[in-house]
């Protein structure tokens, strides 16, 4: 087909989906969901704007429910969300015991996990009766998930920090993206690209066989696309398939040398097979690449040490704890570095906030399974 082929080949698109192409890889996905809307307006059937729309809906619901986590772990939104990963796996008992919790809080959130679910109240009052966000929820309910999205996008604009604002945007735009997924297997139900959203999906439910599945019909259709093949590789790192995603990955990298991931899981890869010396070639070529990249900096420093060049472990370490304070790994590892240094009051000094951290976590875990069996024995 010509026009297929066309598609195929064609140079990068102007305006809006260009604009929103080069926001996505950056991840500022709320402005590239806004260049994306405006390409997908005008060419409703132009199956890559499609993908790249359903990508950005995605990727800015993970950012946001994210945020909410970070922000405040102990939210009702953060145990709503818990409630929702437990009812798509079907662990109603879970799922209400969680959604309970939010309700403690919240008790106008009461239905909420009904709405979320496509069901009815079942008698629970009606999760859009009061509140602020009265509308919003009754919007969501009755799948106005654009109204949704405008109306939030609104209270954010005055309130950046709005944890209930987060979590309805993020909400809706996890519905859009299954609608933009559907308009796409419509215009175009053979595209690789449906193939490569399915597998991605799948993916984030842990569906790992399907998700090789659908990378592999993907590939088979655009063998020569760039990141397939350390998608399949990942998928295999994933299953602790750890061959397996060698041999994908080098196959990535002898396409694309320059594919940081694909650098980075390769060099994590061989450090975890004891071939420190050897990771180290990649993780330097995944740091250059991606210098802000706090993961990138703490494997380099794991392979520097397992090398024993503790100088430059320290350097990379502590750059990744200034990149991603809250990994407390970090600091057991520098206090072996600077042992090895012979610095031992600097080594006490990270061991301890190491052991803090670690205290702090352990009391936050057994305060959350204490809670979640007393949510369990309450409900019905």
């Amino acid at each position: 087909d010509p026009r297929r082929a066309g598609q195929r080949r064609r140079p990068r698109p102007p305006g809006g989906e260009g604009l929103g192409l080069s926001y996505s890889a950056v991840h500022r996905y709320e402005e590239a969901i806004q260049h994306l809307l405006q390409a997908t307006g005008s060419r409703n059937d132009d199956e890559e704007a499609l993908f790249h729309l359903a990508r950005a809906y995605d990727g800015r619901a993970s950012q946001l429910f994210e945020q909410i986590g970070q922000a405040e772990p102990h939210s009702p939104f953060v145990y709503l969300l818990q409630a929702e990963r437990f009812l798509a796996e079907d662990d109603l008992d879970r799922a209400r015991a969680e959604h309970a919790r939010a309700v403690r809080i919240r008790s106008d959130l009461a239905g909420t996990l009904q709405v979320l679910a496509g069901r009815t109240s079942n008698g629970e009052p009606s999760p859009s009766a009061e509140g602020a966000f009265g509308e919003v929820r009754t919007w969501f309910a009755t799948e106005r998930y654009r109204d949704v999205a405008e109306r939030v996008r609104a209270i954010l604009a005055s309130d950046a920090t709005n944890i209930e604002a987060r979590y309805w945007l993020g909400r809706s735009y996890k519905q859009l993206a299954a609608r933009t997924v559907q308009r796409l297997t419509e215009v175009a139900p053979d595209s690789y690209r449906v193939d490569q959203l399915a597998a991605e999906f799948h993916r984030d439910e842990t569906e790992y066989e399907k998700a090789l599945a659908a990378y592999q019909r993907a590939l088979s259709k655009r063998p020569e696309l760039p990141g397939l093949r350390y998608a399949i590789g990942d998928v295999y790192w994933e299953m602790r398939r750890l061959e397996d995603a060698e041999d994908w990955l080098r196959q990535e990298l002898e396409r694309n040398p320059h594919h940081a991931l694909a650098r980075h899981r390769l060099g994590s890869l061989l450090l975890e097979r004891g071939t420190a010396e050897n990771a180290l070639l990649h993780l330097k070529q995944a740091v250059e690449l991606t210098p802000n990249s706090a993961d990138a900096r703490f494997d380099l420093g794991r392979a520097y040490l397992a090398n024993g060049q503790h100088s430059e472990a320290v350097r990379e370490l502590k750059a990744s704890a200034a990149r991603d304070p809250g990994n407390d790994r970090v600091h057991y590892l520098l206090a072996n570095a600077y042992r090895g240094l012979g610095r031992m009051d600097e080594a006490r000094q990270e061991l301890t906030l190491y052991q803090e951290a670690r205290q702090r976590r352990l009391k936050q875990v057994q305060t959350d399974v204490s809670s979640v069996a007393d949510d369990l024995k309450r409900s019905p």
